[in-house]
């Protein structure tokens, strides 16, 4: 006897649960009925029906109206009611039921095993049909799901891609696109068969072959009654395909089948097509069975959506609303998104800390789990070469505990010590460049500081049995061999969640699905394709699949839910807060055929994408409208710092009418809902219900407290001594002075292809003050025209030694750098060109100079002693009796230009103190990338005075405590060294 089949159209989503209750009931006939099996989205949406179904039936004691069993030909049990629990499935988990029901001796083939034979039929198919793209693991992925969908839709991938073939063999003589695709297709086609072959050789079965064989099988497979809450594959990814559907409607043991759906999904089309195949449906209308009472909060008439600076601030603006409602039962109250990350990451903090309890059954990705994470970083190792910021970041890790050679644990500052010492020593990659640095580490040679040496051999010899288990990895092998190095070498380093840890459980959960992805891994590639491929193909593989598993959190009980779109329709809210309307996200964007162009995959039935659209449109005005009371919607204007577009989807606000809208009172979007905000707050509120002792005494000594001074203001400190060059970057940025001489914050090393900037400017110093010290040691000081050819002769075999003390894939940028080329003078000419034009009266010269003692500077109101500690590059004494101050800059020309003045006066002292006396000649800087390298910044004796005025009033700034960000030139902020504790972009907005 063929099922009864009804298509049932409920008015709007109040409606839709309500039917989906009552069939849920047992009837009155047959108490010793079984349980349906209803098939919704995922699992989310499974565990919130089963709350809706314990809460309206079992709690609330909801009983269906007689007109909705009349309506629905279901009568249950006058009074009381049987509650036959379903079985709640999405469409993968009904196949499993009804593999197990069968009792078929075949297990189920895993999609990660399907994947790997493709792999291997793919390499075999390339041998006779080369495929017009290089192999790679997204393309195989790609390939089984185009194999699948073909099949979903009735098709067969072997007759269809036959029939492309044809079609585009007449047109490949004329047409490359075409001559393409002919390529595309005949690979294909070797390769779809093979794989074929090679499925129907395993001891398993897919779900193209486990439909094939439930059709012939007369045992009991399937329960009599089965519902539908999803639709079909165009309008919902994860509905029902046109294969499920002839199976459903071939099924003998089915007596009933209900697919139900609310009026909007109807009016897109829904129930048209599922008629073409089941032309016999009875279709069934259910009306609205609950006033529409839903209001549309809006913070302006203007726009009906509210505007967060970002996807926290949406959190926090929700945990305020539900603070000033103060529902009787947080459980009628919901967060709702479309990507559960960061929403619940945030949520997790945020809704603690504003003392909001919360419940959800989703699951995130197992690949942002930081101890999945972690492995991700012992893959970057291989990948990248054993580089220096690779191996560091690994070890930064805290899921990874490599033990020093004493067996105590790395300290945080020893790893600091190895990667100066890297960095310092130009590490770029490779073991044998690791094991070279090691070895000149234990001879002493190496150019960083060497106080950090001990440390860094420490952690070297710690990290390099790692680092050997790791290069094993670095050439092609069989996959599973590369899955088993790769997870011995896991287990060696990975850390051990401890009992203590708030999160072991959590931890081990991760652990366990991690070693359980790369086990099933290893064992289908060693049963089903020994290739050897490239390690890299292979951690693209593990990756993925890493990323496609899902860890599920901690769900909790009761407080407010927060749940994915699609579970959301299964629950039952007074207030709901849609969340995250972006473009791009509401709705996500549709998964396209990479093979074919949608002209060709047509006539197969292929999803259409204005279908699926209008569809989610209907599904998401249908949400608008679930909850009793009141519904909230924002959209963030950043995300990840990038800013964003409002959904399309916002024009469905609009079947809210005029009526229908509450304004949001401005003073509640400000109210202080988290520990933070109260303590943060402009008048912070000691007696605020979540502070612990602690926090409430911090609040209560902010209050207390005197007024401070302002942004950028610490307490005032003399100083003992002063550098110029310091005093000059305080000048360039205050808070930039701030953190590298008072919080003194080390600059994060970076990895450059040439000398570092700073070492670069060092070695142009030192082949510079060695030329003049040869010249001077042949008796000469001043370079006059006919002296030019015998300088550039003694400065360039001076410079030739200097460059042999560089690493051989430094030296050719430095040499062109010194010596110059055929479109730019070097810089020993520059220095050569400006002697002989400006400093011919040079009758001694001095070379870094040291300056170290107190210098009576002049000030605004007089003069200022000032402890002075540097080194002048250089000082030359005139035939007059000038003296002046020369500075070398390897790049242009300094915007505040205090060193010549000051040392000016500090030269001028030592002279004093020595009996002797000296005037002020012309000081300034050689800037060696401006086209006239010589710079005078001190003509006379005023400039040199109201350059130490500048210099004393900076040192009287530091020393009463005033470091605001304040850079003079913003752009300078690119290139910031301490961008992660500058708040410029916050202070600006003050």
């Amino acid at each position: 006897m063929p099922a009864v089949i009804r298509l049932i159209q409920a008015d709007d989503l109040d409606a839709w649960q309500r039917v989906v209750l009552t069939l849920c009931l047992a009837p009155g006939d047959r108490q010793d009925a079984d349980a349906p099996v209803v098939v919704v989205p995922n699992r989310a949406a499974a565990e919130q029906w089963r709350r809706t179904l314990e809460e309206r039936l079992l709690i609330e004691q909801w009983r269906p109206p007689r007109t909705l069993q009349t309506a629905l030909n279901h009568d249950v049990v006058p009074g009381g009611p049987a509650l036959l629990l379903p079985q709640l499935v999405t469409r993968d988990q009904l196949y499993d039921i009804w593999h197990r029901a069968a009792r078929l001796r075949a297990p189920r083939l895993l999609l990660l095993t399907r994947e790997v034979v493709m792999g291997a039929s793919a390499r075999e198919a390339a041998r006779s049909q080369p495929p017009p793209f290089a192999l790679r693991p997204g393309l195989l992925a790609e390939m089984v799901r185009f194999h699948d969908q073909v099949e979903r839709l009735g098709g067969d991938t072997a007759r269809w891609l036959d029939e492309a073939a044809a079609l585009l063999a007449d047109e490949a003589a004329s047409d490359r696109g075409a001559a393409r695709l002919l390529a595309q297709s005949r690979f294909l086609q070797a390769a779809c068969a093979a794989f074929r072959e090679r499925i129907g050789a395993i001891d398993g079965i897919d779900e193209a072959a486990l439909r094939a064989t439930l059709l012939g099988i007369d045992s009991c497979w399937c329960v009599p009654h089965l519902i539908v809450t999803v639709g079909d594959h165009h309008a919902d990814p994860a509905g029902l395909w046109p294969v499920d559907l002839d199976l459903l409607g071939a099924v003998p043991t089915l007596s009933r089948l209900d697919v139900v759906a609310t009026r909007r999904q109807v009016a897109e089309g829904l129930f048209t097509r599922l008629r073409r195949q089941w032309p016999d449906a009875v279709e069934v209308r259910i009306g609205r069975l609950r006033p529409s009472d839903t209001r549309l909060e809006t913070t302006s008439t203007e726009q009906r959506w509210m505007t967060c600076r970002d996807r926290e601030e949406e959190v926090l603006a929700y945990a305020r609303r539900i603070k000033v409602l103060r529902p009787v039962n947080l459980s009628a109250c919901a967060f709702v998104y479309r990507r559960p990350l960061p929403y619940l990451y945030a949520a997790r903090h945020l809704l603690t800390s504003a003392g909001l309890p919360y419940q959800s059954s989703e699951t995130v990705p197992l690949a942002a789990e930081p101890w999945a994470a972690a492995l991700d970083l012992l893959m970057d190792v291989v990948l990248a070469g054993f580089t220096r910021a690779a191996i560091v970041t690994l070890l930064r890790s805290p899921h990874i505990a490599v033990p020093m050679p004493d067996g105590t644990a790395m300290m945080a500052t020893d790893l600091a010590a190895f990667d100066r010492v890297l960095a310092r020593d130009r590490y770029f990659g490779s073991l044998e460049r690791f094991d070279e640095l090691t070895g000149a580490w234990r001879s002493g040679q190496t150019a960083a500081e060497r106080r950090d040496v001990p440390h860094a051999l420490l952690v070297a010899e710690a990290v390099r049995p790692l680092l050997a288990r790791l290069a094993s990895l670095h050439h092609p092998a069989p996959g599973d061999e590369q899955v088993g190095r790769l997870r011995d070498a896991w287990r060696s380093c990975a850390r051990a969640p401890h009992a203590a840890d708030e999160e072991v459980s959590r931890t081990r959960r991760t652990q366990a699905s991690v070693d359980e992805v790369l086990e099933r891994l290893q064992t289908a590639i060693a049963a089903h394709d020994r290739a050897v491929v490239p390690v890299r193909d292979t951690f693209t593989v593990i990756r993925r699949w890493i990323e496609d598993r899902t860890l599920a959190l901690d769900r909790g009980e009761h407080g407010v839910h927060l749940v994915d779109v699609e579970a959301a329709r299964y629950g039952t809210f007074d207030h709901v807060w849609l969340a995250g309307l972006l473009e791009g996200e509401w709705p996500e964007p549709t998964t396209r055929d990479i093979f074919y162009p949608s002209f060709m995959l047509e006539r197969l039935g292929w999803p259409d994408e204005r279908a699926r659209a209008a569809a989610l449109r209907a599904r998401f005005a249908d949400l608008l409208t679930l909850p009793a009371r009141t519904c909230g919607v924002s959209v963030p204007e950043l995300d990840q710092d990038a800013v964003v577009r409002p959904s399309a989807l916002l024009d469905e606000l609009q079947i809210f009418g005029s009526d229908q809208l509450l304004a949001l009172a401005i003073d509640d979007l400000a109210v202080p809902v988290t520990r933070e905000d109260a303590l943060l707050a402009a008048a912070p509120v000691p007696d605020a219900p979540l502070f612990d002792p602690v926090s409430r005494h911090w609040a209560t000594w902010r209050l207390d407290r005197p007024p401070r001074q302002g942004i950028g203001h610490t307490g005032p400190a003399v100083g003992e001594r002063y550098s110029v060059t310091a005093v000059e970057r305080y000048l360039q940025c205050p808070f930039q002075y701030f953190a590298s001489r008072v919080l003194a914050l080390r600059e994060d090393a970076e990895d450059e292809a040439g000398l570092p900037a700073r070492d670069a400017g060092l070695f142009v110093h030192d082949v510079l003050h060695a030329c003049f010290a040869r010249w001077h040691a042949l008796g000469q000081t001043a370079i006059g025209p006919d002296q030019h050819a015998r300088a550039r002769e003694v400065f360039a075999e001076v410079a030739e030694q200097s460059l042999r003390t560089l690493p051989p894939t430094d030296r050719p940028l430095e040499r062109v750098r010194l010596f110059g080329s055929s479109v730019a003078t070097g810089l020993i000419e520059k220095v050569l060109r400006t002697e002989i034009e400006s400093f011919g009266d040079v009758v001694r010269r001095a070379l870094e100079h040291d300056v170290d003692q107190v210098v009576h500077l002049p000030a605004a109101d007089g003069t200022r002693a000032v402890h002075l500690r540097g080194r002048v590059d250089r000082v030359d004494w005139t035939r007059d009796g000038g003296l002046r101050v020369i500075d070398y800059k390897t790049g242009r020309k300094p915007q505040h230009a205090l060193q010549p003045g000051v040392y000016v006066h500090a030269v001028i002292a030592q002279e004093r103190d020595r009996g002797r006396t000296a005037t002020v000649a012309p000081s300034g800087f050689i800037a060696l990338r401006e086209d006239v390298p010589w710079i005078q910044a001190v003509t006379s004796p005023e400039d040199a005075d109201a350059q130490a005025r500048s210099f004393v009033e900076a040192v009287d700034q530091i020393e009463a405590g005033a470091f605001p960000v304040r850079p003079a030139n913003p752009f300078r902020c690119q290139f910031c060294e301490y961008p992660g504790v500058c708040r410029k972009d916050y202070v600006g907005d003050e």
